[in-house]
């Protein structure tokens, strides 16, 4: 996938290495690797923003779906549990909703076929 190098390694390091248990577990890991820990928020940021993009219809889903539709897709299924556990810590129902809405807006894109 193409993009910035920031962005691509943290995709991938969400991909191959990212397991999130329960928040504790997730800050104590950040603190033995605080960089390891910028990984979620950037995925998340990123497909929060081409959530946004969709959900005010500046791009349509298709171009969306066509060309990161897979990613949308084993992201959230990889970050679900971390967003909605950030949701909780930060007492911030919002946090990661464009890129929920992204989600559900591409499994039934997809299920259209």
């Amino acid at each position: 996938m193409g993009g910035n190098g920031k962005t691509s390694q943290s995709l991938q390091m969400v991909e191959s290495e990212f397991q999130f248990e329960d928040f504790e577990k997730y800050k104590a890991d950040v603190e033995k690797n605080l960089e390891a820990s910028d990984y979620p928020y950037q995925v998340e940021a990123f497909f929060e923003e081409v959530g946004f993009l969709v959900n005010k219809r500046f791009v349509d889903i298709d171009v969306i779906v066509d060309r990161l539709g897979a990613y949308i897709i084993s992201n959230w299924k990889k970050l679900e549990p971390w967003i909605l556990a950030m949701r909780k810590e930060r007492s911030d129902r919002t946090f990661g909703e464009h890129f929920q809405k992204l989600y559900e807006k591409t499994v039934a894109y997809m299920k259209r076929g």
